[in-house]
């Protein structure tokens, strides 16, 4: 009996060894790939759930292309979750190129008010965040994502200042006295 469960345990090990050396070299990808968030538009506004098409950018910098089966993700806004989604969509990025995807993400009345809230109570910016996982064609595998970025809403924000090489304008008083 203990023979046998020795036999199944390494059994079970061996499979895992091989589950995990198959997972960290899922399709010959050196680099994860990029996965950007690029547009968030309304779509359906509902009582209590509201619909947009998300936009994202997909970069594979490995020299294989990505033959992506389907997607999971969630954008936050300002720390919290805002929407959600999946896709079953079915796209291959070629090597070291880029795709856009638009998907459909929804959220909830509580996470709306909860970012008018947030948004009414100042910063004059947004910070988001997209994270998930891509499924990958002919693989049980997974390759997680995310990414981060903020977005400055200030009109009144003080202008960069001029390099030194750069042409200033006259004062008025100066081109009266030419």
């Amino acid at each position: 009996m203990a023979r046998h469960a020795s036999h199944t345990l390494r059994s079970l090990a061996l499979i895992a060894a091989l589950t995990i050396a198959g997972c960290a070299g899922l399709h010959g990808l050196d680099k994860p790939p990029q996965v950007t968030l690029v547009n968030l538009q309304p779509v359906q506004i509902q009582l209590f759930e509201q619909r947009y098409l998300a936009t994202i950018r997909i970069v594979n910098p490995n020299p294989v292309e990505l033959p992506i089966s389907g997607l999971d993700y969630a954008i936050s806004i300002n720390g919290s979750q805002f929407a959600s989604g999946v896709s079953s969509q079915r796209v291959t990025i070629p090597a070291y190129g880029e795709k856009t995807l638009d998907l459909g993400v929804s959220s909830t009345l509580a996470s709306l008010f909860e970012q008018i809230r947030r948004f009414g109570s100042g910063g004059g910016s947004i910070r988001y965040a997209i994270s998930g996982s891509l499924g990958l064609k002919g693989s049980t595998g997974s390759v997680p994502f995310a990414q981060e970025g903020e977005v400055d809403l200030r009109l009144d924000k003080p202008r960069p200042e001029r390099t030194a090489g750069a042409r200033r304008a006259m004062p008025p008083a100066a081109l009266a006295s030419r």
